[in-house]
């Protein structure tokens, strides 16, 4: 009959622990639980960029009419690159960015470094952003299953007396783009190696190069393979 009292003690108090012990693990997976859904989701409902693959690299060339230094609009040629947004969501703030431009011999080989910063891009259509402008900063959005296309370089003659010629490569900055570091740089006759990024909020960034041969005349221009 003593013992009796203490038996109980000792099994009550071994429920207590048991039944802590449950709440604990159970709190453990509800968290667990919490943070692997979110992974999951995050990345079943991420945003993918892909870089629209042509069937022939001649596409990413395109001509316009546009504006310049004399009255009128003048023949140039854009070097375009298409951006797909593949995934299920929109993907927010997307930004193009020139990260490495080199000039390189016949065998692709670097010669010599003329960018080695990021540097962004201009959306097709976006214009040019003066220094001070928010909009420099800011991204587009892309829903899910559109297609932007944003400009690498252009070329472009303008028949006025004299006649003018402009090679310029697309950076969405106005004063960098005709700074005296970069405006009329790339020169007729050469081969250049574009290295490119493009970042959206929440996606993975998408690394590509452009191998671009300059003709000896400004609308000579052949893109001569995307890789990435």
């Amino acid at each position: 009959m003593e013992n009796g009292p203490i038996e109980t003690g000792v099994c009550i108090l071994g429920s207590w622990h048991t039944t802590f012990g449950a709440s604990c693990v159970a709190a453990l997976l509800t968290i667990l639980g919490s943070i692997v859904f979110e992974y999951l989701r995050m990345r079943i409902f991420r945003p993918i960029l892909k870089i629209k693959r042509y069937s022939s690299e001649s596409e990413h060339i395109q001509p316009a009419k546009v504006p310049g230094k004399n009255p009128g609009y003048h023949d140039s040629y854009y070097v375009k690159v298409a951006v797909n947004n593949v995934s299920r969501t929109v993907a927010k703030d997307c930004r193009a960015y020139l990260s490495t431009l080199c000039l390189v011999d016949a065998n692709g080989e670097v010669l010599e470094t003329l960018l080695s910063e990021s540097l962004r891009l201009c959306w097709a259509f976006e214009g040019t952003s003066k220094e001070g402008n928010k909009m420099l900063h800011k991204g587009i959005d892309i829903p899910n299953g559109a297609t932007v296309c944003f400009d690498v370089y252009s070329s472009k003659f303008e028949n006025a007396n004299p006649p003018h010629e402009s090679r310029i490569v697309e950076f969405a900055s106005e004063s960098i783009r005709y700074s005296p570091m970069f405006a009329n740089k790339i020169e007729l006759g050469k081969k250049y190696r574009f290295d490119l990024v493009v970042t959206c909020d929440g996606g993975d960034p998408v690394w590509f190069s452009i191998l671009l041969d300059i003709g000896k005349k400004w609308d000579s221009l052949k893109v001569i393979s995307i890789r990435g």
